[in-house]
């Protein structure tokens, strides 16, 4: 039975656990097969698949077994193998180089515009593709995006699948931001500090230091010498902006 209590504490170590990034590629992968260790069982999750936005839409990047209620291909995969026609290799001059159907969400499809619309969608068997099940698909909104989706197993409840699918989104989108965030404030700080005078000019008869420690990543103090044709004379310039960060 789903137990969103344990849910949450589960969710919360695997999106903190570790110091991946999630503005790596590898870091989806491991969301994908984490929540299919974790949960694939009690949510009936099957066959993950990671599809990633291009311009004609999103192409499949990365895909993942499920805990044994689906097999590792699809019947689709395994009834493309049959026709003759390659499993994720690459086209012969004799075929066509068009991805199927299950590797490529058209950026005209009508299921690429219901998870874009929704966040969230389920599909039913044959909805996401001919011969695909019951699959639930989410967006997450990386760059470039991305949308994650499992095919479903006999007996999946859609309320506990849907708001599973929801809050996993809504949690990983929160920390694709935040650290998006603090990626942007790093690199402000960087160049806040490349602002500064990298030595101290010496002057006779005086001892200077100078330093800039900001509160939190970003300040508002700036400091500079400037030359001067006196040589008996030392200009510098200091600026202190109110208030802290961004603020």
């Amino acid at each position: 039975m789903f137990q969103p209590k344990q849910f949450y504490r589960e969710l919360e170590e695997l999106l903190h656990r570790g110091s991946a990034s999630v503005l790596t590629d590898e870091w989806y992968t491991t969301l994908a097969d984490q929540l299919m260790a974790r949960f694939g069982g009690t949510l009936s999750l099957g066959n993950w698949r990671l599809y990633e936005e291009f311009e004609d839409g999103f192409r499949l990047e990365e895909r993942g077994r499920g805990t044994g209620v689906a097999s590792v291909e699809s019947t689709e995969s395994a009834a493309s193998r049959n026709r003759g026609a390659p499993s994720g290799g690459v086209a012969t001059a004799t075929q066509s180089t068009a991805p199927p159907a299950h590797e490529m969400l058209a950026a005209d499809s009508l299921r690429l515009a219901a998870i874009l619309d929704n966040g969230v969608y389920i599909f039913h068997a044959g909805q996401w593709n001919s011969e695909a099940p019951d699959t639930g698909a989410m967006l997450l909104l990386s760059e470039p995006r991305r949308i994650l989706s499992f095919e479903l197993a006999r007996g999946w409840q859609r309320d506990d699948l849907d708001f599973t699918l929801n809050t996993v989104r809504n949690a990983v989108n929160l920390r694709i931001r935040l650290e998006s965030l603090n990626f942007d404030l790093q690199q402000a700080a960087e160049i806040q500090r490349s602002l500064l005078p990298e030595s101290i000019p010496r002057f006779a008869g005086y001892s200077i230091a100078a330093r800039s420690i900001s509160a939190e990543q970003v300040g508002g103090d700036f400091f500079d010498f400037l030359p001067d044709p006196d040589p008996g004379s030392l200009r510098f310039a200091i600026g202190d902006a109110s208030g802290h960060g961004l603020s």
